[in-house]
C-alpha cells in the first residue's frame, strides 16, 4: 500500500513454479496478475531484474526471507515481537487478540496428531510447537487406544486449520487461490495464460471446482462450464465409440489401435492431446478443444489402466488428499502406497532429487511436497498403532536410494522416519544405526542429535523402544552443541532438550 504522497508503480513477484508442460521448475520474476500496476510497471520490472536480481542481491533476498520467516514462526525469537508489531501496527486490537490466542494451551480432551497444524496458531506442526514446549494439556496418542472415527478426525482437522489460520484449499495443492483463479479464467475464457501456467490437466480439474475460493465472476464461468462444457464427468459418461466419433468430428484421426500406439510413446494424456491440436486438421472452436485433453485422459484410463498416464497418477495423488480431508488416513495411505509403487519406476534415473521430478510430473501438488506428506502420514499411523511400519521402512529406504541429491533436511528427515519404523518393529540395532548414520553424514544438523536423544530419553510416549539412557541422551545433545554453528537457530532445540532432561 502506498503512503500519502507516494505513487504505487508496480506489484512484482519472484517465485519458483513448474513449467506448464513439465519441462522442469523455472524461476521467474513477473508482474503479479492480481496486483495493482501502473503504466510504468513494465519499466520497473526491467529495472528490478537488471539492478536488483544480481547473484549477490538475490542471495541476500533469499537469506533475509528465511531469517524473517524463522523469526515470525518462532515465538521465542528475539525479534518475533518486533515483526508482529510491524505487521499489525494498523490493527492493534487484532494483534492483541492474536497474542492472546498464541498463548492459549491446547485444551484437554482433544487428540492432536503430531503432524497436524498446532491449534495454538503458531503456524508450526504440533510436534514442533506445543508438544515440545509442554503447553499441550493432554499427551498425543500412544497407539494403545484406537484411532478416532473418521468423521471425528475430519472435524478435528477442520478445527485445527481454522484455529491456525490455514485454508483447507492448500491441502494437496501447490498453487494459491489467486493463481488458480487466473488460470481457470484463462482456461475457460481463452484469455492469455498467467505468467506461470499450470499444466492443462490441473487447470481442467480446477475449472470444475464450484466451491473454490474464487471471486463471483470466475465462479460464474465455472458454473456455466459445469452445465454446458466438456467436463471430466460428462466425458466419463460417454462410450468409447462416442468419444471416438466426437474426436473424428473435430478432425482428429482416431481408432483404438492408433490411440494405444500413440499413448505408448507418451507420458501425458493432455500432452498427447496437444499434439493432436498442433499436428491434425482440427475443425472446431477453441472452447471445443477443451474436449481433447479430457477425452485423451478418459481413453487412457479405459484402454491403458496398467500403464497410467501422468494425469492418472495426479488423480490418484488427489484421491489420497481427499481421503485425508475426510479423516480416512489408512485409506489414504493405501492409495498412496499403490501410487508410490507405480510412479517411482516411471521417473527417469537421471532425476536424483524429488524437487526435480517436476521435469516429468506437473500435477496439482508438487511431487516433493507429496512425498513429505506421505512420509508424515505413515509416521502418524505408526504412532497410532496401525501396521504400516513395514511400508514406512520400504518407502523410506527406496526414497533414500532413489533421490540421493535431496536437500540435507530431506535426507535427515527420511532417515529419522526409517529409524522410527525400524524401532517400532523391534529392529533396535538397525534403528539405532540409522540414527547414528545421520550424525556421521550430517554432523552439522541439529536434528540428528535430537532424534537420537529423544529415543534414548524416551522423550515421546509413543517411541520407547531403545533402553532408556539419559546420560547417552545428554552426550548426544552436548555433542550437537559442539558440532553445529553458533548461529544455527536449531541450537535452541538442543538447549530445550537439555533443559527438559535436567528438569
Amino acid at each position: 500500500m502506498a503512503q500519502a504522497g507516494e505513487l504505487h508503480v508496480a506489484t512484482i513477484s519472484h517465485a519458483l513454479a513448474a513449467d506448464a508442460m513439465g519441462a522442469g521448475e523455472v524461476e521467474r520474476t513477473y508482474l503479479e496478475p492480481m496486483g495493482d500496476q501502473s503504466v510504468y510497471a513494465s519499466a520497473m520490472l526491467d529495472a528490478f531484474e537488471k539492478l536488483v536480481l544480481t547473484g549477490e542481491y538475490e542471495e541476500r533476498l533469499r537469506r533475509h526471507y528465511r531469517l524473517v520467516k524463522d523469526a515470525l514462526l518462532e515465538r521465542q525469537h528475539p525479534i518475533h515481537r518486533v515483526i508482529r508489531d510491524l505487521a499489525s501496527a494498523s490493527e492493534p486490537e487484532a494483534a492483541r487478540q492474536a497474542d492472546e490466542e498464541i498463548r492459549q494451551p491446547i485444551r484437554r480432551g482433544v487428540t492432536v496428531a503430531r503432524n497436524d497444524p498446532c491449534p495454538c496458531g503458531s503456524g508450526k506442526k504440533f510436534k514442533r510447537c506445543c508438544l515440545e514446549t509442554g503447553l499441550a494439556s493432554s499427551p498425543p496418542s500412544t497407539g494403545l487406544a484406537p484411532s478416532p472415527p473418521a468423521l471425528e478426525k475430519r472435524q478435528q482437522r477442520q478445527n485445527y486449520w481454522q484455529k491456525s489460520g490455514l485454508d483447507e484449499w492448500f491441502l494437496g495443492r501447490a498453487c494459491t487461490p489467486a493463481l488458480a483463479q487466473v488460470e481457470v479464467e484463462a482456461y475457460l475464457s481463452g484469455s492469455p495464460h498467467a505468467p506461470f501456467p499450470l499444466h492443462p490437466h490441473v487447470a481442467a480439474r480446477l475449472a470444475e471446482d464450484a466451491h473454490a475460493p474464487f471471486d463471483e465472476r470466475v465462479l460464474k464461468l465455472v458454473r456455466e462450464h459445469l452445465k454446458t462444457g466438456w467436463t471430466f464427468s460428462r466425458v466419463a459418461g460417454m462410450s468409447l465409440d462416442s468419444i471416438g466419433d466426437q474426436l473424428r468430428a473435430f478432425g482428429v484421426p482416431y481408432s483404438r489401435e492408433l490411440f494405444v500406439s500413440q499413448a505408448s510413446g507418451s507420458w501425458s494424456a493432455f500432452g498427447l492431446a496437444g499434439n493432436w491440436i498442433e499436428n491434425e486438421p482440427v475443425i472446431c472452436r477453441r472452447r471445443a478443444q477443451l474436449f481433447f485433453g479430457i477425452a485423451a485422459h478418459e481413453l487412457w484410463r479405459r484402454l491403458l489402466p496398467e500403464r497410467p498416464s501422468m494425469e492418472m497418477l495426479d488423480d490418484q495423488m488427489q484421491d489420497g488428499y481427499r481421503l485425508i480431508r475426510e479423516g480416512r488416513d489408512q485409506a489414504a495411505a493405501d492409495t498412496w502406497w499403490k501410487l508410490w509403487r507405480v510412479a517411482t519406476p516411471r521417473i527417469p534415473g537421471a532425476i536424483r532429487a524429488t524437487e526435480d521430478v517436476t521435469e516429468v510430473f506437473s500435477g496439482l501438488q508438487l511431487f516433493s511436497n507429496w512425498i513429505g506428506t506421505f512420509q508424515d502420514l505413515l509416521l502418524e499411523l505408526q504412532y497410532e498403532g496401525q501396521p504400516v511400519a513395514g511400508w514406512g521402512i520400504e518407502f523410506g529406504l527406496e526414497r533414500i536410494r532413489r533421490f540421493p541429491d535431496d536437500s540435507e533436511n530431506c535426507q535427515v528427515s527420511s532417515r529419522r522416519a526409517v529409524a522410527s519404523h525400524m524401532l517400532a518393529l523391534g529392529h533396535l540395532r538397525e534403528g539405532r544405526k540409522m540414527l547414528e548414520t545421520i550424525l556421521t553424514a550430517w554432523p552439522r544438523s541439529a536434528w540428528g542429535y535430537v532424534a537420537l536423544a529423544d529415543e534414548l530419553a524416551h522423550f515421546w510416549p509413543f517411541s520407547r523402544a531403545l533402553p532408556r539412557d539419559l546420560d547417552g541422551a545428554r552426550r548426544a545433545l552436548e555433542l550437537g552443541l559442539k558440532k553445529i554453528s553458533p548461529d544455527d537457530p536449531d541450537r535452541e532445540v538442543l538447549l530445550e532438550r537439555l533443559e527438559a532432561l535436567s528438569g
